[in-house]
């Protein structure tokens, strides 16, 4: 019998310091900029600055190969990731989760800074302004947070421009079920198969 109690004791107590390490906070520093080439830097401290991890990355653009006529079936595929991410925001509620979710993590997240500052522009300007229609309700959310949000769309050209900065404090423990909660809940779940589907 003392074998299987201790083993048994030795998994609880395992499982309860693996808890309390989820529960320490976690100090992220996070920056991208995108300009020509995109520039990541992101920084963790834990465990009271035992643990210390960073890191940086500079990519240079990929160069545009010239252009040629497209047939049916590639410009069908150039199109199908803007469309499947359309058809995606439009999934009844799921808006609402994401919503949800920013709301939830709001709470349990420590920003001690958040910018963001963007341009963003798709092949069609049709899709532009709707994917900015769809996208419209999170940010007033964002900035309602009191996060410093300036997202625009261009219509005169495609691509993504900007930059996004945060530093935030986070006990790993707080956010788990915020998570589960978000993946399991029924319009995450149908927008996840629309999205296969569209792809």
């Amino acid at each position: 019998m003392a074998g299987p109690v201790a083993v048994l004791a030795a998994v609880l107590l395992a499982l309860a310091l693996f808890l309390a390490l989820l529960a320490i906070p976690v100090r992220f520093v996070f920056r991208v900029e995108r300009s020509g080439t995109t520039r990541t830097s992101w920084r963790m401290r834990w465990l009271f600055g035992l643990v210390d991890v960073q890191s940086g990355r500079r990519r240079a653009p990929r160069k545009r190969k010239p252009p040629r006529a497209e047939t049916p079936e590639v410009e069908r595929r150039r199109t199908r990731g803007p469309t499947a991410a359309l058809a995606t925001l439009r999934t009844r509620g799921f808006l609402r989760c994401i919503a949800r979710l920013l709301a939830g993590l709001r709470r349990r997240i420590r920003f001690e800074d958040f910018h963001l500052r963007a341009e963003f522009g798709l092949d069609d300007p049709a899709d532009t302004g709707r994917l900015y229609g769809a996208i419209a309700p999170l940010l007033l959310a964002a900035a309602g947070m009191g996060w410093h949000v300036d997202c625009r769309p261009t219509f005169l050209r495609s691509g993504l421009e900007g930059s996004c900065a945060a530093t935030f404090r986070v006990r790993p423990l707080s956010i788990i079920g915020q998570f589960v909660r978000f993946f399991c809940s029924p319009p995450v779940l149908r927008a996840i198969r629309v999205w296969r589907s569209k792809r």
